[in-house]
């Protein structure tokens, strides 16, 4: 039995002046989202929560397998180089820690950053306006592991490349901010250096994982000053 606990993140903009949520060349963009299963972690919706996990038996007996804690956070930043184009940096922020019924406890944390473009098509519609958002990023993923009492830590770090392929559509909440929902593919490539027997490096493992998904957010524009 699982059970979740989803926490939305929401935008405050009040002091901001009031602007037209209008995507004309000039403009800023700045937003946060999130996504459903960033590269099959088990982060829900909106990659903030709490989960724990049991496995029941045939004969009834019920056992404590791992409690898990998760955050998953995207914000950016983009400038309108055209009418409807928008280009900038997104950062990519992914924590996962699992502690088992064994005491061992694991932590993934998984830092990215990379450009944005992202095109707002434009046609007349008046409560939705449909995008599509292309994203790349480079980074590093630490990995730790750690059994208690014995204290044993097993630590590994990976680079990572990733990109994904958005559509999606901006729902407006007032004349300056937008609520966001994307459907897409996400890739993302892991590079690990593997330490042969002397201690030496021995080569390099890659573990590819590509993921159709959900990303949900809130956006805000406003002028250039």
């Amino acid at each position: 039995m699982k059970k979740t606990l989803m926490l939305v993140t929401v935008f405050c903009f009040l002091a901001f002046p009031v602007l037209n949520a209008q995507t004309n060349k000039g403009r800023i963009l700045v937003g946060i989202s999130s996504s459903v299963d960033l590269n099959n972690w088990g982060s829900d919706l909106l990659g903030l929560g709490f989960s724990s996990t049991k496995y029941v038996s045939t004969t009834g007996i019920v056992s404590e397998a791992y409690k898990t804690s998760f955050l998953n956070l995207i914000p950016k930043v983009g400038y309108f180089v055209i009418d409807n184009l928008a280009a900038g940096l997104d950062l990519t922020v992914s924590t996962y820690a699992t502690k088992y019924n064994d005491n061992t406890k694991s932590t993934s944390t998984l830092l990215c950053i990379g450009p944005f473009v992202r095109y707002y098509v434009p046609v007349p519609l008046d409560k939705f306006k449909p995008f599509a958002e292309l994203n790349t990023g480079i980074g590093i993923n630490n990995y730790k592991e750690t059994r208690i009492p014995a204290s044993n830590t097993t630590e590994q770090k990976s680079g990572v490349f990733l990109f994904g392929l958005w559509a999606g559509m901006a729902m407006p909440l007032g004349d300056r901010v937008t609520f966001d929902g994307m459907l897409g593919y996400n890739h993302v490539t892991y590079g690990t250096k593997v330490t042969g027997e002397t201690g030496g490096t021995s080569g390099k493992e890659k573990r590819k994982v590509g993921t159709v998904g959900v990303k949900l957010g809130f956006v805000v524009f406003f002028d250039k000053k």
